[in-house]
């Protein structure tokens, strides 16, 4: 009788509360009365139940951003109703195009009414087809006839996710997802396997519905088409530049440019490096940061017989010092000497690409802080170069005066002395035990941490590739 009373009084408050006759939601009321959310809402149910206020017939839907503190701000959409007190004689009011109704099983919400609610019904729908993937619209279309909407597809399946149930797959950007053309992309997530396991079963399937969707899609078409060029570069340790991209998908600039910053958002394992800040160039993650690669530059007129494009062995960037302009380096790689034509062919290059050139009252000319290296034996030591007064250098002071750099194996074990490495290990010795590029990388690595134990590393890597010199011995053995 005294929980009765304690009711009775708190519904007193809930009337009085709606006594302006204007609707208010059970947020509203509880302020209003100093009552808790869920002691509103049961006493609203037991008014509204008993004949005595109205209550909308359709829920409202708001979407709603709480910050949670060090949790960060959650989003969702919160379904709500108002409350009306009763006129006399009426059972049903229209206020604001909205319709107030009278207490009927017919009204209840599924989650207070018996019913299979929304949330369940899509929970069993993501789960009896555990073997394939969805877009949140084709959730709500299936389940369309339970009044099932894109929205509460959503509101759901964002707490399955928290409780790991469910994968969800979207455009990925930096401090967010965004949904694909039809929403975003869901599918089971079995929490009896081993975690990496579901996952990697919950990509496959999103990767399949992706497929499927290229079918219909341009733009997905062209998102698949921009993975596969940059994963064929990077298998090949190049990287590749837009340009290039643009060239092979046959669509607008425009188009290209939105499919690439769709697949870089799909698919995290796609990198870009700039160039200046301007020339875009990618690779897939597959491919270490430290692997040697040819860079393409465009040309802006034929070099050389290439027409549009030429390539270098690697670009890299250093900054001497905290107000010192960068220095690009650009390194081209050639076996034996290096002759006159390799020089001015090297700097045609440079001055004709549209990332190193520039125009001047001379003419074209290669940028400011932009230096040349080359990497080979030596300049050729025969080959003289006429000036216009008709006195002749050397080709080494040619290229001095062109801001030319040469590297050689002997600058490198000079280096090599300097740290500390005995006279017999040289880059000669690492590339001719290593078995190949990345070995050779390796031995370098660890022969410059530990330059003490450079012999005694490379008698090891000679034990561990006899089997490979005998067969090289055996191909180059004359046979008569």
């Amino acid at each position: 009788m005294e929980s009765v009373g304690v009711w009775a009084k708190l519904g007193i408050w809930v009337l009085a509360a709606l006594g302006d006759y204007k609707p208010k939601s059970q947020r509203q009321i509880a302020k209003i009365t100093g009552l808790s959310e869920g002691s509103a809402y049961n006493c609203l149910y037991i008014c509204w139940k008993r004949g005595l206020i109205l209550r909308t017939k359709e829920p409202i839907y708001e979407f709603e951003r709480r910050f949670k503190g060090r949790a960060g701000i959650s989003q969702t959409t919160r379904p709500y109703h108002l409350y009306l007190l009763k006129p006399e004689g009426k059972d049903l009011v229209l206020v604001d195009g909205r319709e107030f109704v009278k207490y009927a099983k017919e009204h209840l919400d599924v989650r207070g009414g018996g019913q299979v609610s929304k949330a369940q019904r899509v929970l069993n729908f993501i789960k009896k087809h555990r073997d394939q993937a969805f877009f949140s619209t084709e959730i709500a279309e299936a389940l369309k006839k339970h009044e099932v909407k894109v929205r509460d597809v959503m509101s759901n399946v964002r707490r399955f996710e928290k409780k790991g149930l469910v994968y969800v797959r979207g455009y990925k950007q930096d401090d967010r997802q965004t949904p694909f053309k039809k929403g975003y992309l869901i599918t089971w997530l079995d929490p009896e396997k081993p975690r990496e396991k579901a996952i990697e079963e919950a990509i496959q399937r999103t990767n399949r519905a992706l497929t499927d969707e290229a079918s219909t899609s341009p733009l997905i078409e062209r998102v698949h088409r921009i993975r596969d060029i940059i994963i064929e570069h990077s298998k090949l340790r190049r990287v590749v530049g837009f340009p290039y991209i643009h060239h092979k998908l046959g669509c607008t600039e425009y188009e290209a440019e939105h499919a690439l910053s769709r697949a870089l958002q799909l698919y995290p394992d796609l990198k870009e490096k700039r160039l200046f800040n301007n020339y875009r160039y990618y690779y897939h993650t597959s491919m270490a940061e430290e692997d040697p690669r040819r860079i393409t530059l465009h040309l802006i007129r034929s070099v050389g017989g290439r027409r549009r494009n030429a390539e270098v062995d690697r670009v890299w960037e250093v900054t001497p010092g905290v107000f010192a302009p960068p220095i690009t380096y650009v390194l081209s790689c050639k076996w034996g000497l290096v002759r006159k034509r390799d020089v001015d062919d090297f700097l045609d290059v440079l001055r004709w690409s549209k990332e190193f050139g520039v125009d001047t009252p001379d003419g074209r000319q290669v940028k400011q802080g932009v230096v040349a290296v080359f990497v080979a034996s030596a300049f050729n030591p025969h080959e003289g170069v006429r000036l216009k007064d008709d006195t002749t250098i050397s080709l080494a002071s040619y290229a001095k005066r062109m801001e030319m750099q040469l590297l050689k194996a002997s600058d490198f074990n000079e280096k090599l002395r300097e740290k500390g490495c005995p006279k017999k290990v040289t880059v000669q010795e690492v590339c001719k035990i290593a078995k190949d590029e990345e070995e050779v990388r390796e031995l370098l690595d660890a022969i410059w941490k530990d330059p003490e134990k450079g012999e005694k590393i490379l008698a090891r890597t000679m034990e561990k590739n006899e089997e490979i010199y005998q067969f090289e011995k055996m191909l180059s053995r004359k046979f008569p």
